[in-house]
């Protein structure tokens, strides 16, 4: 079984997502797994397609999203965006975005580095339909991070993990301590689609992202 570890450790983390668009929420994330030296690095990745949201409208364009994850770095501290890096590896690829195929890749273009994934407690009770899910649990410890409505505890995510069949003895999770933040990109588009107006007073943007998406009329629609 995969074994709660709240010291673990590695050398980069992936945090992965549609970034559609990036906002504060991420940031604090990005700031909590470097202030609490989970990692040295961490490599944002942008997905071209999820599997798990088919069913929404396309991302929008590419360079959009990455411009975007640009500004996000910036709200950090300049130490923290010396260890951020933005890969466009899943966008370069004509498919739906798997982690385990991002995992791979980072894991043959870096074989020396140990590498985590970061990923939010409202995909712990998915984990099960993720492909490949049992090498990922093996190879790569989860750094989890709690979201409102998916709050869970140690043992709610221990259970949840036991269920994956397969599993070795050497893989390893940990549970962020951070503050809960329930900023949302889809609440942030229907705001920009139905409420212009009110965008401006969204506390979940920041200022350079905000001015970004009206400068290029993004969300529209």
């Amino acid at each position: 079984m995969v074994k709660y570890d709240p010291e673990a450790t590695v050398d980069w983390i992936l945090f992965g997502g549609s970034f559609n668009p990036p906002h504060k929420g991420h940031a604090l994330i990005l700031g909590t797994l470097l202030q609490l030296h989970c990692c040295e690095k961490i490599v944002l990745m942008p997905a071209r397609r999820s599997p798990f949201k088919t069913s929404e409208p396309p991302p929008v364009a590419d360079e959009h999203r990455l411009r975007m994850l640009r500004l996000l770095t910036l709200e950090l501290d300049l130490d923290m965006q010396t260890r951020i890096e933005i890969c466009n590896y899943e966008l370069g690829r004509d498919a739906v975005s798997y982690t385990w195929h991002s995992l791979d890749y980072l894991r043959q273009a870096h074989p020396h580095t140990s590498i985590g994934l970061a990923i939010g407690s409202d995909h712990v009770l998915q984990l099960q339909r993720w492909h490949n899910i049992a090498a990922i649990l093996q190879q790569h410890p989860l750094f989890i991070y709690n979201r409102p409505g998916n709050v869970y505890s140690v043992n709610a995510i221990q259970a949840q993990l036991a269920k994956i069949d397969s599993l070795s003895n050497h893989g390893s999770w940990r549970l962020m301590d951070m503050e809960l933040n329930s900023c949302s990109s889809s609440q942030i588009r229907d705001l920009c689609a139905n409420n212009r107006r009110e965008i401006r007073r969204t506390a979940c943007l920041p200022i350079s992202i905000l001015d970004y998406i009206q400068q290029h009329n993004l969300y529209n629609s």
